[in-house]
This record gives C-alpha cells, sequence and structure tokens, in this order.
C-alpha cells in the first residue's frame, strides 16, 4: 500500500483522537488495500471506525472537521467509510450509522455481507484488537443472495440503460467510455467470482479469473478492462462492435448469477 497510505491514516488517527479524544476504538481496512489491489491515485481507503458508543451530533460535526481538514491537505486518495459500535460487526440490520462517501459526511446504513466477509478475511488493523479476536458472523447464503440482488437491480439496470442506445455511450468522451466499461466489465466479474467460489477478489483478480473461465470471444474486453484498470486507457474511443461484445458479455455474466441460484451450470 505504500508510505503515503499509512501517513494519511497516521494523520486522521491523530485528528480523530485530537477533535474526539478516546472514542476511536478500532480502525480496520477493508476494500481493495485489503485485498492487495491498492492503486494509487485510482482506489480510496475503505475503512471501517469503531467508536466508543453511538456518536451525537455534536460528534459527528466534530468528525466533518475531520474529514475537512484531512481532505484539504490530501485531495487523493479519498477516505470512504463508516462509523460503528462494536456490537454492529457482522450485522445486516438497516441502522443508521455515520458513512463518509464521496466527500460527503451524512447517516446511512452501511451494512453489508462483502464489507463483512473482506473485513474477516483480508482486513486490515490499524488500531484495535486484532480481527481474528472479534466476532464477525458471515453466513454464505446471506453472501450470495446480496450479490445476486445487486446483480439484479444495480448492474442489470445499468447494462441495459447501455444497450437501449449504445450510440449515446459512443458519443461520450473516450476516457469516460472506459471507465464506464472497466467499472462494469470487472464488478460484474468480481460477483461472478464470489457467486461461485464464496469469497472475494479484487477487480484485477476478477479479470485473471473472467480470463480463465469466461469464452475467448470476451478475452479482448476483459483485457481491455484490466488495461484501462492499471490506467492505460486508449486514446481513441473503442469501437461500437467493442461496446456490443462488452455488453454482451454483461448480459452474459448477469444470467450466469441467476443460474447459480437456481443450481444450473453456467
Amino acid at each position: 500500500m505504500g508510505n503515503g497510505f499509512y501517513l494519511i491514516m497516521e494523520e486522521y488517527m491523530e485528528l480523530a483522537d485530537r477533535y474526539l479524544p478516546g472514542r476511536l476504538e478500532g480502525l480496520y481496512i477493508h476494500g481493495s488495500a485489503a485485498l492487495g489491489a491498492y492503486l494509487p491515485g485510482k482506489s480510496d481507503i475503505d475503512f471501517i471506525a469503531v467508536t466508543k458508543g453511538v456518536l451525537s451530533q455534536e460528534e459527528a460535526d466534530r468528525l466533518i472537521r475531520v474529514h475537512g481538514e484531512l481532505a484539504v491537505k490530501h485531495q487523493s486518495p479519498e477516505l470512504d467509510g463508516c462509523y460503528i459500535i462494536w456490537d454492529d460487526l457482522g450485522s445486516l440490520a438497516a441502522e443508521s450509522r455515520y458513512i463518509y462517501n464521496g466527500g460527503e459526511f451524512k447517516e446511512g446504513a452501511p451494512f453489508n455481507p462483502v464489507m463483512w466477509r473482506i473485513l474477516k478475511d483480508h482486513g486490515v488493523r490499524l488500531r484495535g484488537p486484532d480481527i481474528s479476536d472479534l466476532s464477525i458472523p458471515v453466513r454464505e447464503e446471506d453472501l450470495a443472495e446480496y450479490i445476486r440482488e445487486n446483480s439484479q437491480s444495480y448492474w442489470r439496470k445499468r447494462t441495459e440503460a447501455m444497450k437501449a442506445d449504445p450510440k449515446r455511450m459512443m458519443a461520450l468522451p473516450a476516457e469516460m467510455i472506459y471507465e464506464e466499461l472497466e467499472w462494469s466489465i470487472l464488478g460484474l466479474l468480481r460477483q461472478f467470482y464470489t457467486i461461485r467460489e464464496n469469497g472475494i477478489t479484487s477487480k484485477a483478480g476478477a479479470g485473471k479469473y473472467g480470463l480463465m473461465n469466461m469464452p475467448d470471444k470476451w478475452h479482448s474486453v476483459i483485457e481491455l478492462a484490466l488495461l484501462v484498470r492499471k490506467g492505460n486507457t486508449p486514446p481513441e474511443a473503442p469501437e461500437l462492435d467493442m461496446i456490443t461484445d462488452a455488453l454482451q458479455l454483461m448480459d452474459h455474466l448477469s444470467s450466469s448469477i441467476l443460474k447459480e441460484k437456481k443450481g444450473l451450470p453456467s
């Protein structure tokens, strides 16, 4: 993850202790950094902060200052995380907790089985008990159901919107087209990996898994997504045929995830 990553998190803990002395009891990293796929300048720092008791509005206001000062000093990477209590670990309740996302501090329901699974299997401890000493229940069926629901409610709708008017997508700047292809292809491949392997992998890991498990006709769009992920975005916009192939792959992945639900071969 590099020295810059740890420097920012050290500064974050110093600010949190200054504005909320004695309240930050645990700090853990999940997401790409925990999966060994952190890319400086591209990845966020996904964190779970555990506080001594649920935060009050006045304490939340102090944390706004913490994140504000840190964002002014470090425009990148951006922090993305939530503030929970110890009893929340492993919870899937729609409990309202404070979250920091997209530069905004607000209330939300941050809990999902993917976050807990990454924390349990791959998380990085910066403060608090060792992760192996924490009770983080994650049921396989909860993880699978979350993936199936998300693949249809988020990814399927996203795919259908692009399929409805691919020429409109072609009119976007080349960089935006490639970012969309990378996000969608690798995002769905991550879900495909999870539903089949009952585990979590990075976007890069999902791309490699796709090259091993998808038909050859889609290897070129997967390789393209991996190139963009590494920061090697082509200068020219992709041809319409490439976008069509990508949409077909995304359709196939969404359908495959549902077939796994029914116990059918994908």
